[in-house]
């Protein structure tokens, strides 16, 4: 108060705190205003501090001085101000302004965009006002800014001073904008050419303009294609091979062995009908809903045994953690077996044995990282929401889970065979869970999914890209000796299932069309139309077919392959003619 200063806010910028809206006209002003305002009195409070330091230390105290003297030292205080700290001031390699480097002894200096209009730097004149009255509002505006050629020396004269005591100067122009257009170096910049200063031109691409040296020839003639073969044989064929494969996913899909597309051969044939159930090893039925999903993706899992690297981490993947749920429903599962077919059920009995079952499996993984232990409780939660949904449903009796088939075990059940008389493909797998009806001959074959909607894709996707639990309930139907058979998706998390959960309409649909019998004469034998299109697609890997063509675009989205398959980041599709 002494200097004549005291905090002030008008009542817009009071309303404008009080209100989470956007501030508009005057209310934003004085918000611009009040900031201001803040830094300014945090620099002049910072001033202050370092006049009392200053006084104290030099035993000042009871000195009388004049206020225009103190508030000369003030003002050069708050002028001498450091900087503020940033990373571009760190190391021996500085990028700041010009105003910055006033007389600092530098080995180097480099001005970027010495053209004209940037240095100096240039107003570009109102469109609508013309200059004499534009010189005339500036006259009557305390604050306006100083004139053209004022600020033009200004700069001039920062550069002159940040130079002063440089070892080596560089300047840099620019000949031409990102458009193209010709722009004009700076007028220092012509004078000092015209002096006879060194200078030398860049390009900031080899392909871009006219080649200034031999290598940036080279490299053009290479880009071109037309020395290309000769010049470099062997990168001019990869980089060829890249285009083709890229030219795929850009809407090219015409069959080339580059592509995926082999031409028949008896002996590929042979090694792709045993890696592919057609001889003394089964199929996995994951692995037939990868090559029906994208054939180079099935191919690169389940022939070419391609993985990711295993990451441990603090915190479960999707991947583990539905393990964590699947071993615990199967305990859990396993240890009540003889309590689901009595009516009424045991409910206390079945959640009690269940639960500590389950618990016995979770148990084992808790102790490891917070992290994992609250995931371990998800997972209870969630084996907590199966059972009950399961007790809720007494059409349906629990009899086995994890039971797998065609593996050559001893608790295994055959293999599953479909045959065309063509094609042989015997399949194998592992059922999450099989029950049975109650009081009735008729089997249903469950698939555990850790989301709602990956249960809700593979339902929708049943016959397509997805079988496993129409060809488990295959199976398990063949076992009990039944014609009568189920299947469904299960989304196995407390957040989606209850009690009355009942699979999606289209994975009605999509279980009504893929196990309907097929009518024609190729199929009179009985096949359904998922076994049909599960022979198809196993029938065209053999013959050579491995092209990256995902049944769908989502296919791709978290596919580990895309570099084996030179699928670029981001494709663009070819233009047509009326949209170039």
């Amino acid at each position: 108060t002494g200097l004549g200063l005291a905090p002030r806010i008008g009542r817009h910028a009071a309303r404008a705190f009080a209100s989470d809206k956007v501030a508009t006209d005057l209310a934003r002003a004085e918000l611009h205003a009040v900031a201001r305002d803040a830094r300014s009195w945090e620099a002049l409070n910072a001033a202050l501090d370092a006049c009392e330091r200053a006084a104290i230390e030099l035993d000042l105290g009871g000195s009388v001085i004049s206020g225009d003297a103190f508030r000369h030292e003030l003002a050069r205080i708050l002028h001498a101000a450091p900087p503020p700290p940033g990373g571009s001031r760190a190391g021996a390699v500085r990028i700041a302004r010009i105003a910055e480097l006033a007389g600092e002894p530098l080995a180097l200096i480099v001005i970027l965009d010495a053209n004209e209009g940037v240095l100096p730097s240039s107003v570009a004149r109102e469109a609508l006002l013309g200059d004499e009255l534009v010189d005339a509002l500036r006259s009557r505006t305390a604050t306006a800014p100083p004139p053209h050629h004022v600020r033009a020396s200004r700069d001039l004269a920062a550069l002159a001073v940040a130079v002063s005591n440089a070892t080596e100067i560089v300047l840099c122009h620019r000949e031409a904008d990102d458009a193209g257009a010709l722009l004009a170096p700076a007028p220092l910049v012509a004078w000092l050419a015209r002096s006879g200063v060194a200078s030398s031109r860049w390009g900031s691409s080899p392909l871009a303009g006219a080649p200034f040296s031999t290598r940036e020839a080279t490299l053009r003639a290479l880009a071109s294609g037309k020395s290309a073969a000769t010049l470099a044989p062997r990168a001019a064929r990869l980089a060829r091979i890249e285009r083709e494969r890229e030219s795929l996913f850009e809407g090219d899909a015409r069959p080339s062995p580059t592509r995926g597309n082999l031409a028949p051969d008896a002996e590929r044939a042979r090694i792709f009908a045993d890696e592919t159930g057609g001889g003394t090893h089964a199929l996995g039925v994951t692995a037939l809903e990868r090559f029906a999903t994208c054939a180079f993706q099935g191919f690169a899992s389940h022939v070419l045994g391609a993985r990711e690297p295993t990451v441990v981490a603090d915190a479960p993947d999707a991947r583990e953690t539905g393990t964590f749920v699947h071993d615990a429903l199967a305990a859990a599962f396993q240890a009540t077996t003889t309590l689901w077919a009595a009516r009424p059920r045991d409910r206390d009995a079945i959640l009690t044995r269940a639960t500590a079952a389950a618990d016995a499996v979770l148990r084992e993984s808790s102790a490891v990282s917070p992290l994992r232990r609250l995931t371990i409780e998800r997972a209870r939660a969630d084996v907590r929401a199966v059972l009950d949904w399961s007790l809720a449903d007494e059409g349906w009796d629990f009899v086995r889970a994890e039971q797998p088939f065609g593996d050559g075990r001893a608790a295994s059940w055959p293999a599953l065979e479909l045959t065309d008389g063509e094609t042989l493909v015997r399949l194998r797998g592992k059922i999450d869970r099989v029950d049975v009806g109650h009081a009735r001959a008729a089997v249903r074959a469950l698939d555990y999914k850790t989301s709602a909607p990956a249960a809700t894709e593979a339902g929708k996707e049943l016959g397509d890209t997805s079988f496993q639990v129409a060809l488990y309930a295959d199976v398990a139907a063949a076992q009990h000796g039944v014609r009568d058979r189920d299947g469904v998706y299960v989304p196995a998390r407390a957040t989606v299932l209850t009690p009355g959960w009942t699979r999606p309409k289209a994975h009605d649909k999509a279980w009504t069309e893929a196990t309907a019998t097929e009518t024609n004469e190729a199929s009179a034998d009985g096949r359904t139309r998922l076994a049909t299109r599960a022979l198809t697609v196993v029938r065209e890997l053999r013959q050579g077919a491995l092209a990256p063509a995902p049944r769908h675009a989502r296919a791709c989205e978290f596919c580990s392959f895309d570099g084996g398959c030179r699928k670029p980041r981001f494709a663009i599709g070819a233009m047509g003619e009326d949209e170039t």
